[in-house]
C-alpha cells in the first residue's frame, strides 16, 4: 500500500488535466527504391507527459541517395490519421514530417497505443511506429454532477479555536519569526501542533498552527489558544459508491494496487484497490484518530516503513506502519505491566495524531503491503 490519504476532504486538487501523451521507444528505417535508398527515422516524440491536447511527433530524413517526391501518411494504432497525408513529400537530408494531432477523447479510451508513420518511395512503403501511453480526462471530467455531489458532502475536520489572549503570529513552530499579531477573540480553525514531552507518558502542547478566516495560516504559543471540546465525528458513513466517485473523481494515484483514505470525520480508513481513475472500495476499518489537541494532520502520505512495535515504558502500541514521518497506522494501546488494552477508544477521536485500528485490521494492511 503506497499512498494514504487521510482526511475528511483530500487537500489535493482536481484539476481538469488535458489529454497527455509519453512515448517510450524510437524506430527507424530505410526504404530501397531501385537504386535510391532513403533513410528515415522518429526525431522528436514526447517522452514526458505534454501539458496540451495534442498528439505530437516528428520525423526526419537522415539520408536520400537522390532528392525526390514521395507519399507522408501518419497512423495512431494502424490507422491513417485523417488531414496528416501528404502527397507531395519532399524526400531530402533533413526534411521532416510532423503530428500535431487532437485525438478524440471518452472515458474508456485505450490508453496504451502506437504512432505510425508510412513513407512510400516510388510505390514501395516503409512504415515506423513508437508505443505511447495516453493519460486521459481525470473521472470528475466525464462525471461532473456526480462529483460536486459529493464533493459538496465530504467534507474537512475543522477544529475550532479561539484566540484567548492578544498574540504574535509567527511563520513556524519554532515560534521564531513574526509575521503578524492576532488580538483576543479571533476565530480560527485549529490544525497542527508542537509538543514537548516530560516524561514517558506525559507532554505539553508548545505551538498551535492556526487557519485564519481570511485563508491565511500561522504558529502561535498554545497558550494562547483555546481548542474547543466539540464531538466532531459523524457516526453515519458514506456509501461505497459515493467513496469511490470521491478517490476517482479527485484523481488520486498509488505506486501500487492499493490507495488508503481515513475519513476524520467519519472516523473510517477506506482501503481501495485499483488504479488512478478505476479505484474500487476493498475493505473498510473502524478507526480512532487525533484527539482535538492532538489533531491527525491532513495530507496526502506514503506508507514508508513497518516496525513491531512503539515502546512508550509503561504502554506501547503495535504493528506500526508509519507515514509521514512520526505518524503511523497501528494499534490500541497496550499496558506494558499487563499487555492488556489500555484504551479500547475505536470510531471516534482519542490518540496523539496516529491512527488506531483493531489489531487484526492493521495487520490485513501489513499483509497487503507484502504482496
Amino acid at each position: 500500500m503506497k499512498k494514504i490519504l487521510k482526511t475528511g476532504l483530500l487537500l489535493l486538487a482536481v484539476m481538469l488535466l488535458p489529454l497527455n501523451f509519453i512515448a517510450f521507444a524510437d524506430s527507424s528505417e530505410v526504404i530501397y527504391a531501385g537504386e535510391n535508398q532513403v533513410y528515415f527515422s522518429f526525431t522528436d516524440y514526447p517522452a514526458v507527459a505534454l501539458t496540451d491536447v495534442k498528439l505530437r511527433a516528428t520525423v526526419t530524413v537522415t539520408w536520400a541517395d537522390v532528392p525526390c517526391t514521395a507519399e507522408a501518411q501518419w497512423y495512431y494504432n494502424g490507422m491513417p490519421v485523417e488531414g496528416f497525408y501528404n502527397a507531395n513529400f519532399e524526400v531530402k537530408q533533413g526534411a521532416t514530417s510532423t503530428l500535431n494531432y487532437d485525438l478524440p477523447r471518452w472515458e474508456t479510451m485505450p490508453l496504451e497505443g502506437y504512432i505510425g508513420f508510412m513513407l512510400t518511395v516510388d510505390g514501395v512503403e516503409k512504415f515506423i511506429d513508437v508505443p505511447v501511453t495516453v493519460q486521459n480526462y481525470p473521472y470528475a471530467y466525464y462525471h461532473k454532477a456526480e462529483a460536486d455531489r459529493v464533493f459538496a458532502e465530504i467534507k474537512h475536520v475543522y477544529v475550532d479555536a479561539a484566540v484567548i489572549q492578544g498574540t504574535n503570529a509567527y511563520t513556524s513552530y519554532t515560534l521564531s519569526k513574526v509575521n503578524g499579531w492576532l488580538p483576543a477573540g479571533t476565530k480560527a480553525k485549529y490544525i497542527d501542533y508542537t509538543y514537548e514531552t516530560y516524561d514517558v507518558y506525559k507532554h505539553r502542547n508548545l505551538a498551535a498552527k492556526l487557519l485564519l478566516d481570511n485563508g491565511y495560516t500561522c504558529w502561535v504559543p498554545y497558550d494562547a489558544v483555546r481548542v474547543s471540546g466539540k464531538n466532531y465525528t459523524v457516526y453515519s458513513d458514506f456509501s461505497n459508491d459515493d467513496k469511490e466517485i470521491f478517490v476517482n473523481a479527485k484523481g488520486y494515484e498509488s505506486s501500487s494496487d492499493w490507495l488508503v483514505w481515513v475519513n476524520l470525520e467519519r472516523q473510517k480508513v477506506n482501503v481501495f484497490y485499483g488504479s488512478k481513475g478505476n479505484w474500487k472500495i476493498h475493505s473498510i476499518f473502524p478507526c480512532a484518530t487525533g484527539k482535538n489537541t492532538t489533531p491527525t494532520i491532513d495530507g496526502v502520505f506514503k506508507y514508508s516503513r513497518y516496525t513491531p512495535k512503539w515502546d512508550f515504558d509503561t504502554y506501547y502500541v503495535k504493528y506500526v506502519m508509519v507515514f509521514n514521518g512520526g505518524h503511523a497506522f497501528h494499534s490500541r494501546t497496550y499496558r506494558t505491566s499487563t499487555d492488556k488494552v489500555l484504551d479500547e477508544t475505536i470510531g471516534t477521536t482519542t490518540s496523539l495524531g496516529c491512527v488506531r485500528l483493531y489489531d487484526d485490521h492493521v495487520l490485513w494492511m501489513r499483509e497487503i503491503t507484502c504482496r
